[in-house]
Order: C-alpha cells, then structure tokens, then sequence
C-alpha cells in the first residue's frame, strides 16, 4: 500500500530532472499523476514509463506562465482522474529566452550545465566543479549529495498523511550540507 493510494497528484514541470523524477516517485507511492509541462514528447515518455510500470498518469502540454495554460491542466486532471488533491509546483524558467544562435557562451553554458550551483560556486571561488563537489561532500555529514528522487520522496512525504501536522515549514532536502 503506497503512502498516496487513492490520491490526485498535478505535477508541474513534469517532463525531465526533478519533474519526472517526482511524477514517477507520486505514481510509485499510489497517486495517479496529472503530468503537466511544455514538452508534449517528453511527457508522453514519462506517462509511458508510470503505465509501464503500473501506475496511472496523463500528460497535458501546456504553457504554465498563463492562465489559460494552468486552467488546461486542472481541467484535464478532472476530467482523467474525478479531483485533484496535491499540487507539485516543480515547473520553473530562467527568464526570457532568446534564439539560441544569440546566447553568449556562459548563457548557454549556464542554460544546459545541470549542476548550475556547482558551477557557480566553482566561478565565484576561482576553481573547478570537481573542487568544489569534494569540498561539498566532506563537509557534508551523510558524504553525499542529495538527488531528484530525494527531493522527489520529500514531496511525497509532505503530500500524505505523515505529514498532516506539518504546515509553512522549510524542508531542507541537502543531505546534511550545511548552509554557507
């Protein structure tokens, strides 16, 4: 029995890195996954995966920044799966874009790097991701850096019934690492 049985989880952002990684962890603890973001493609690979696997999901393309888009997904989720219970707010822009022929290099570079924190660091102190990884994971008390399906798990937990007491709380998901 998963900790979501029965529930109706809306995931934003849903078509890769954490999003996907949060529509699979909803799908696997019993929620069925209203999986929303931009991508059409990439939705339908991870809504592939849920059913694979057992588990019940939709995908709705759909532009998050507007009303219209925010509307779509909660209309498709009733009309899948009868109400909506949890909302995942994963989905998230850098800004404004632009053609990717006018990127500066480090815009695009900071664009597709995934370890975006890392890198930053590494620039602001004058050295290498890798110097900075390590000095990451000794100073962290678990030795390790936290992933998407531990940041994905934590969102399961503050959407079940574990977690009814829990209101307005910060949840560092860090592994340990101490603010800096």
């Amino acid at each position: 029995m998963g900790w979501l049985n029965g529930r109706v989880a809306v995931v934003t952002g849903a078509s890769k890195g954490i999003g996907r990684a949060l529509s699979t962890a909803f799908a696997n603890e019993g929620a069925s996954v209203v999986c929303a973001a931009r991508s059409e493609a990439l939705l339908n690979q991870i809504v592939a995966l849920i059913h694979e696997a057992g588990g019940r999901a939709t995908a709705v393309a759909a532009d998050l920044s507007t009303e219209e888009g925010a509307r779509l997904v909660v209309e498709r989720g009733l009309e899948a799966f009868g109400h909506v219970d949890c909302l995942v707010n994963n989905a998230g822009d850098s800004g404004p874009t632009k053609p990717v022929q006018e990127y500066p290099l480090e815009e695009w570079r900071y664009t597709i790097d995934s370890d975006r924190v890392i890198a930053g660091q590494a620039d602001a102190r004058g050295t290498t991701p890798e110097a900075i990884r390590k000095s990451f994971l000794e100073r962290s008390p678990l030795r390790r850096m936290a992933t998407a399906d531990d940041i994905a798990y934590a969102a399961v937990f503050l959407c079940s019934d574990h977690a009814r007491s829990i209101s307005g709380q910060c949840l560092p998901v860090n592994a340990g690492e101490p603010a800096s």
